[in-house]
């Protein structure tokens, strides 16, 4: 009990410690009849926003790519590092005449050649493929 009295008589001592003291506004209101006899300084004030201004433009239409449905394709490699599958892509559009492709399927940098609606399709293209990447196969995409 003693605690609680003693805080506030400290907190009601400091209180009436506390002075007031009036000062003069930060702006002063100028009479109509001083404005009009051109009295006072003027001072034009620009509003300036914080919030930046963003523009977004849509893509064209052309310029998304829609995934094309197909469904087998022949994989010739797969590689944890883009810069591996890159190489291989690009020795493989020199070695074979079909669309070579990187496919990303985490964590692999897939290789792949082709894009083929029939499995019968897709053979006819690993078997070419195998004479340059023996260890090529078909995969089926769902």
């Amino acid at each position: 009990m003693r605690g609680l009295l003693g805080q506030f008589l400290i907190f009601s001592l400091c209180l009436l410690s506390c002075s007031v003291k009036e000062t003069a506004p930060i702006i002063e209101i100028i009479p109509d009849e001083e404005a009009e006899k051109g009295e006072t300084d003027t001072v034009d004030m620009e509003v300036v926003s914080t919030v930046p201004k963003v523009e977004i433009e849509l893509a064209e239409t052309s310029e998304i790519k829609r995934e094309v449905s197909y469904g087998f394709t022949v994989q010739i490699g797969a590689y944890l590092k883009y810069e591996n599958a890159s190489k291989c892509r690009l020795e493989a559009k020199e070695k074979l005449s079909e669309e070579i492709f990187i496919e990303i399927v985490d964590p692999y940098y897939k290789v792949r050649a082709g894009k083929y609606k029939e499995r019968m399709y897709a053979e006819r293209a690993r078997d070419r493929i195998r004479k340059n990447y023996p260890d090529a196969f078909i995969v089926e995409k769902k």
